[in-house]
């Protein structure tokens, strides 16, 4: 949770899946990640999102360098921090 930890000092957010594979080894399956994240939320008496941690779906689109275009004319820049 140190990872976590140090991301909500620094700003940024996570996911779930972030700490799964931050050590795999260590958590073993994603459901077990998702019962500490909702175990830690619950006992700080806080919302995941208040912990800078959410849930995401596979195929989360992420890079440096990536512009999407959108159809009204903005744009979104992902970066590899969030």
């Amino acid at each position: 949770m140190s990872y976590a930890h140090h991301a909500l000092e620094q700003g940024i957010s996570l996911t779930k899946r972030d700490l799964y594979y931050n050590d795999v080894a260590l958590f073993k399956s994603q459901k077990a990640v998702d019962r500490l994240v909702d175990d830690l939320a619950a006992t700080l008496k806080q919302d995941r999102a208040d912990l800078n941690i959410r849930a995401t779906s596979k195929g989360l689109i992420v890079g440096s360098g990536l512009v999407l275009h959108l159809v009204g004319g903005g744009s979104l820049q992902p970066s590899d921090a969030e």
